[in-house]
């Protein structure tokens, strides 16, 4: 017994001898720790050969390979929260995934290449640019022992500094998966900086954790005990240990990949043994069924990582553990076309699709890659958003069917969570290195834009989305349903999942601008039979970006002004120049030592989809002509294909092109409106419909639940207008001199005295909240030096005075201008507002009742005042808001005007995604009561059904309001009718009854939502089914219940 022992104790002293003099060797030679993956792979061949006699010592158990068709069980949800207890399971006929796998990789050759991205750096000025700054910052803000704090307790370490809080707090089950996207994300965003700060960070981290896994020994690795992972293995409650080191496996390998770091591999191959080590036992004790069973738990990506890890090393029992975490019960509908995504939880599942096609790519296995081609297409078919997209309260609904979860907050806030985005971004580049599919390029750029973008809070570190909002008058502050995910995240009390793919997203948003394929040259195509080909450049994103591609000596740099960077109307814009790179050794990166650029290099260039369509509509509406859709080139290039059907245009090098020359592509690439219609048939949201500026989804500011614009989904022209660029310099905010206090408006009509405090967080751009919105006007020139004064976020609603004298908002009637405001200048820039007609009365605070749309503390309120005495001296200021680039007023139903700008610049406001198109029947309503005064445009003695003509033709009146004079309103017409303007007539409806013998009825539209003949009929008729929401089975491990 002696003897048996004996050496297993020998190994471990060894494992950890070599641990020690690794730790020791790296810390004194730093520089040594950033040499080439080759390099490095060479400096532990011994370490690696010797991990691999110790794991061949022990016998692997023979698993019998499960039978083609075999027919397993699966729950209908699986995902965090998932117990055996309960759970309801359908049979399925699975397709034979070869778990475990055995056999003998062959991995494809045709596909395309990422660079790494130590080769791409952002371009400054850029939103790419800024995003990437902010989340530097954040990472750099970061103390390393906060992070390390629970892992060192759990290794019987005392810990440094405190321990961090939510999802890392150290009674949390999750603790630790942060410490691994920190990893990833100081790895990328070092590489795109060479921040010194980020390097020593780094390595103390890894340094750390090798102390750590020391004292765990086995190649154990985590925050958290080995007794999460015995509940997995058993089916028990427990909140994804695999999860967890699914992230910090990939922390490792991202610190060995991009930044180089041997021991961070070192630790990854000790954790993937300890890790296989579980699984063969689990398969000796319980079998493959059992499992299975436990994937049923969410697992993370871990049959992604381990794949990756098999590419590194090549070794067998890597690809085997790899393919146990492959799930048959998720990619195995997917060979089918078989749609079983209904109440899945999404996180779960997105990544091992992703590892799906990693296994393709180190094994060469075809149906690997059609499981991740045919998930992304039905999930994209079937459960996305305009955005790109999916997922509702962390869950994937019924398909097709996601009007009902587009309502107002807090159902109406939870969409597309962001890790789901991050790793469908991941699952969309991986596809189109592998296909080369063109729909898979424009599939980035969308997520890009609209899923990543816009989770940051302005230029506010650490604040990011958990849940992305589109719903009818949602915010990003207020997205979450009481799960601890609500608006923007702490920068150090939360940590949670999204957070930590959030660090990774914006280190690495240069990383879809470039691909390559490497050169086929003369002897490979001879032994291969095949033809040689030149190298190729892919440019796929228009991200500004420089490479450095020193094997082909290129030097590519992208400047583009993208549809986010110009004025609503004006041509996107991009240049590709390619200029010859000087190397001090060539041979250190396989290339010639002839100078300039090689001369068998071929450029693919993108044209986008949005680009061409709008080309054709343009050629089309011209009558001919390319659409403004152009390309020219300058230097030594052979044009190539720029046909207006094609999506890559393509160009070769023609040599020589020698040193101090340069080659240089020019794109002009139109961008145009365009809708896209909600995935839903069902025709009470069949007419729900997102609008797009090129690859741009637009949101509307709302300020209550307005969801429809006046217009036709076919003319958009007619609709939606560029804000023009003289707006942009006529905007304005009013300070009271006095009181500090800012002219802004309230609701939809009222104009009050607001104080307009710092909002938290600080942007790219002025404004970022409804308030800045709200004490903002645009300053619109009239005659006599006389200015309308318009608000900002409802355009087409200008200050005006009542009657009465008191200040609201008003729609000019048709034909008629808006009311001219006169300023009065004082010492400074103070000055008092004198409104025409009214000679001699000004702007004042008057005491008084709060108005029907006064805010109850309201002890003053703005009416016209005559003389000087009380009027207000207010103060020009610069605006508390302002335009995107990228901005465009919309024609609202009933004369409510929409500022629409593009989803990712919103911020804290409060606005809309989908739309309805007016055109849609309408019915009059009927309401006992008054409509309060004020609001009203004018009145007319007229039979009722004219009324209701008079009221639809304008589009400022919503409703009307007559007298009765008999509590049965049994009135003779034709009677006087009172035409109002509310944004909900229901709401405000006052319960009027005898007054001096007079009663009130009133009367407005609102959307026919009854059963009619023919299409479309019988809409208001639904299966209960239809609006069940998903919600998110996550209660166990929630960190904000109350404990």
């Amino acid at each position: 017994m002696a003897a048996r022992r004996g050496p297993p104790r020998s190994t471990v002293l060894l494992l950890a001898v070599l641990i020690g003099l690794c730790f020791v060797f790296l810390f004194s030679l730093e520089r040594h720790m950033r040499r080439p993956a080759a390099a490095l792979r060479k400096a532990t061949e011994e370490e690696l050969a010797a991990q691999s006699r110790r794991q061949r010592e022990v016998a692997l158990p023979r698993q019998t390979e499960p039978a083609a068709g075999t027919t397993i069980a699966c729950p209908l949800y699986s995902g965090p929260g998932f117990g055996k207890a309960g759970a309801k399971y359908t049979e399925l006929h699975a397709i034979n995934l070869h778990s475990p796998y055995q056999g003998l990789p062959e991995p494809p050759t045709a596909t395309l290449q990422q660079f790494s991205l130590r080769r791409l750096r952002l371009l400054a000025g850029s939103a790419q640019w800024a995003s990437m700054q902010v989340n530097l910052n954040y990472l750099l803000s970061i103390d390393p022992d906060t992070l390390l704090w629970a892992w060192r307790r759990n290794a019987g370490e005392h810990p440094k500094g405190r321990p961090a809080g939510g999802w890392e707090a150290p009674h949390m089950e999750l603790r630790g998966h942060f410490l691994g996207h920190y990893l990833s994300a100081c790895a990328m965003t070092w590489a795109s900086t060479n921040h010194s700060v980020l390097d020593g960070r780094m390595r103390y981290v890894v340094s750390a954790m090798a102390e750590v896994a020391a004292r765990l020994g086995g190649g154990y690795l985590s925050a958290f005990p080995e007794s999460l992972l015995d509940r997995f293995e058993r089916i028990e409650p427990v909140w994804a240990p695999y999860y967890t080191l699914h992230k910090v496996l990939q922390g490792l390998l991202d610190q060995y990949t991009i930044a180089g770091s041997s021991l961070a591999l070192q630790l990854a191959i000790g954790l993937a043994a300890y890790v296989g080590g579980r699984l063969e036992r689990v398969l000796s004790t319980s079998g493959l069924t059992h499992h299975w069973a436990t994937l049923n738990m969410e697992y993370g990506g871990m049959n992604d990582v381990l794949w990756q890890l098999a590419a590194i090393t090549g070794r067998p029992e890597h690809r085997r553990w790899a393919s146990l975490f492959d799930k048959p019960c998720f990619l195995s509908p997917q060979a089918t076309h078989e749609d079983r995504l209904s109440k899945m939880h999404a996180n779960t599942h997105v990544p091992i699709a992703i590892g799906a096609l990693h296994r393709h790519e180190v094994t060469g296995e075809p149906v690997f890659r059609l499981l991740a081609e045919n998930f992304l297409d039905l999930l994209n078919t079937t459960r996305t958003f305009a955005t790109g997209g999916s997922s509702h309260h962390e869950n994937w609904g019924s398909p097709n069917k996601l009007g009902h979860l587009l309502g107002p907050p807090p159902f109406g806030t939870v969409h597309q969570e962001s890790c789901v985005t991050h790793n469908t971004l991941r699952l969309a580049i991986d596809l189109f290195r592998s296909t080369r599919q063109p729909q898979y390029a424009d599939f980035i750029e969308r997520l890009q834009l609209n899923g990543v973008l816009g989770t940051q809070r302005g230029t506010q570190p650490g604040q990011m989305l958990y849940f992305y909002p589109l719903g009818t008058g949602v915010s990003k502050k207020e997205a979450g349903i009481n799960l601890g995910t609500s608006g923007w995240s702490h920068p150090t009390q939360y940590f949670s999942c999204c957070m930590g793919t959030g660090i990774e997203a914006h280190a690495k948003l240069q990383e879809a601008t470039f691909f390559f394929a490497p050169p086929v040259t003369a002897a490979a195509a001879a032994a291969s039979g095949g033809p040689g080909s030149p190298a190729d450049l892919w440019l796929v994103s228009l991200v500004p970006t420089e490479l450095v591609w020193p094997e082909q000596r290129v030097r590519a740099t992208l400047t583009a002004n993208g549809a986010l960077d110009v004025p609503s109307g004006t041509p996107c814009n991009a240049t590709l120049t390619l200029t010859p790179l000087q190397l001090a050794s060539p041979e250190r990166h396989g290339a010639s030592d002839a100078a300039g650029l090689p001369s068998s290099l071929r450029l693919k260039l993108r044209i986008p989809r949005w680009a061409r369509a709008a080309a054709a509509a343009a050629a089309l509406r011209d009558g001919g002509g390319d659409g403004g859709l152009r390309g020219s080139v300058s230097g030594a290039v052979a044009a190539g294909s720029t046909d207006l059907n094609v999506d890559f245009w393509s160009f070769e090098l023609t040599p020589p092109v020698r040193t101090g020359e340069e080659v240089s592509v020019r794109l002009s690439l139109p961008a145009a409106l365009h809708v896209e219609p909600l995935k839903d048939p069902r025709c009470q949201y069949k007419e729900m419909t997102a609008l797009l500026y090129g690859p741009l989804v637009l949101a509307g500011l709302t300020t209550s639940g307005q969801s429809e614009l006046h217009g036709r989904r076919e003319r958009l022209d007619d609709a939606i207008v560029p804000v023009p660029a003289d707006a942009r310099g006529q905007l304005i905010s009013l300070r009271a001199a006095e009181s500090g206090e800012f002219l802004s408006v309230l609701g939809q009509s009222a104009v009050e005295l607001r104080r307009l405090t710092e909002p938290g967080f600080s942007n790219r751009r002025r404004g970022g909240s409804d308030a800045a919105n709200a004490a903002t006007f645009r300053a619109v020139p009239r005659a006599n030096g006389e200015v309308a004064l318009e608000a900002f976020a409802l355009p087409g609603r200008f200050v005006a005075p009542s009657a009465a004298g008191a200040l609201r908002l008003e729609v000019p009637r048709r034909g008629s201008s808006p009311h001219g405001w006169r300023l009065h200048a004082l010492a400074g820039s103070r000055l008092r507002l004198e409104p025409a007609g009214w000679p001699g009365w000004f702007i004042g605070a008057v005491s008084g009742p709060a108005g029907a749309n006064s805010a109850p503390r309201a002890a003053e309120r703005l009416a016209l005042v005559n003389g000087t005495a009380q009027a207000l001296e207010l103060e020009k200021r610069p605006s508390a808001a302002e335009y995107p680039p990228c901005s465009f007023w919309a024609r609202g139903a009933r004369g409510q005007g929409v500022l629409m700008w593009p989803l990712n610049e919103m911020v804290d406001e409060t606005y809309t995604v989908y739309w309805r198109f007016c055109g849609v029947p309408r019915k009059w309503v009927r309401g006992d009561g008054y409509l309060p005064a004020d609001f009203e445009l004018y009145s007319k003695e007229t039979t009722l059904t004219e009324a209701k003509r008079i009221c639809s033709a304008d589009s400022r009146c919503t409703s009307l309001t007559v007298n009765c004079g008999t509590a049965d309103c049994g009135w003779s017409e034709p009677a006087r009718f009172i035409f109002k303007t509310f944004s909900d007539p229901r709401t405000v409806l006052q319960p009027r009854s005898a007054d001096s013998g007079h009663f009130w009825h009133s009367f407005w539209s609102e959307e026919d939502d009854t059963p009619r003949a023919g299409p479309g009929a019988g809409c208001a008729i639904a299966s209960a089914s239809d609006g069940h929401m998903d919600l998110s089975n996550y209660t166990q491990g929630n960190p904000f219940e109350a404990r």
